[in-house]
Formats: structure tokens, sequence, C-alpha cells
């Protein structure tokens, strides 16, 4: 399902981490557009259209967003991409990415972040974290990638979205019916896709829990850099 998407060009003002200094072109009490892109390859742009359809097609609001494409890492503070929220519009920042299955992940990840900055209730974060268990939604200084809480809900929301097979390796808990569990707690609804192709049945599903390093991860069809446990900046 193709995304109901304008792209909208607009000269953004950036500083030289990357954040946004400047505000796009709207009044406060304008809308701003749903979505802004920045210096996207066409290859890229191509995969923000998929990403958001599937946000779309499953019926899941997101907030305006900001897509940059950036040359070397600094803006993105080393990783290959980050998502920041300023309560109002979130900014995702992709940083040397290559066209391929490796960036469409990572847009999935970094809109995942967008969706739950913007429509995650308390109540459903708190569900969550029953749920999983994580000692933490964000602190990316004293705990590992993989036990902050929200790095867990955007890796159940990818595979939840994605249209093909995918297992989050990367986090605990990740056997097929503890991800459909989360998905639902995250969203209320089931799965847009949900393919149990590669995810592992309970008995077996990996827990990292007790390890700063992250499980070895299947490759599932994407071309590009395989990042550390903090590659991504969340």
């Amino acid at each position: 399902m193709a995304p109901r998407t304008v792209l909208v060009r607009l000269a953004l003002l950036l500083a030289p981490l990357g954040g946004l200094t400047g505000s796009i072109a709207v009044s406060a009490d304008e809308a701003p557009p749903r979505l802004t892109t920045v210096d996207l390859a066409p290859q890229i742009e191509g995969s923000v259209g998929w990403a958001l359809g599937l946000f779309d097609e499953a019926g899941l609001e997101l907030p305006p967003l900001v897509i940059a494409q950036h040359r070397g890492t600094e803006a993105c503070s080393g990783h290959p991409a980050v998502h920041r929220f300023d309560g109002r519009v979130s900014s995702i920042h992709l940083c040397d990415p290559e066209p391929g299955g490796y960036i469409e992940y990572l847009l999935l990840h970094e809109v995942a972040h967008a969706w739950a900055a913007r429509s995650l209730t308390p109540e459903a974060e708190s569900a969550f974290q029953a749920l999983r268990g994580y000692p933490v939604w964000r602190d990316h200084t004293n705990f590992a990638w993989h036990q902050n809480g929200t790095e867990q809900a955007a890796e159940i929301m990818v595979w939840g979205l994605i249209d093909r097979p995918f297992v989050p390796a990367r986090i605990d808990d990740n056997g097929c019916t503890a991800l459909v569990d989360g998905y639902r707690t995250l969203t209320g609804r089931a799965p847009l896709h949900g393919f149990t192709d590669l995810c592992r049945s309970e008995e077996t599903s990996v827990d990292t829990r007790r390890t700063r390093h992250r499980p070895p991860s299947p490759v599932w069809g994407y071309s590009g850099r395989r990042p550390a446990v903090s590659a991504i900046g969340g």
C-alpha cells in the first residue's frame, strides 16, 4: 500500500552535530508537513515511502517527520541512524546510508521510535515493561542497548510491520509468542505481518540480559554494514 505522503523539501539549518537549529517554516498554529526530507538520495527516498507505507497500512499514526541524510556519522553521534523528538516533530538522521535491506530495517526502527514518542500511552508503556521486564525505558549510558525498553519496543515494531521474515535477535525474549504479545501490548492490535519463519520457539529464544554483547543475528536479506550493539542511536 503506497503511503499517502507528500515529500516536501524545505531548507533547514543543520548544526555541526546534525541537530535542527532552525524550526520548520510553519507558525505555532499551523500543522507541520507530514514529511520533510533533506538531501535524501532517490533510493533512500523510496525506502522512506516503503517504511511509512507500512505504518499507514497498520493504521499507526506518526508525528510530523523530518528525515535527513548526512555524510559521515557526526550528525548521528557516531551511529548509522538516530531519532530525536522535540515534543511536536520527530527528526530521523541517516548517516552514510547504503540502499538495501539494512537501511530499510534502520528506517523502520527509527520510525518506530517516532511512533512511540507520539502515540505510546503511559498505560501501554507500563504494561509493556511488566510484560518484558526491562529495567529502564531509555538509559544507554548505564544499561546495555538491549536492556532499554525503547529499543525492545522498536525492534518488536519492526518485526510486526516488516513485509518479510525477520527476527529481532538483538533483544531477549524473541520467541514468536513473546513478539506477538509485545506488539499487541504496544499497539492494541495484531501484527500487520509478523512473519514467524525465523522467530524461535519460547524454549530456545535468546536471553541477552546477562551480557552486554549482541547475540548472533541471522542474515535476513539486508546489504551493508553489520552494526555493533550500540550502533543504532535510538
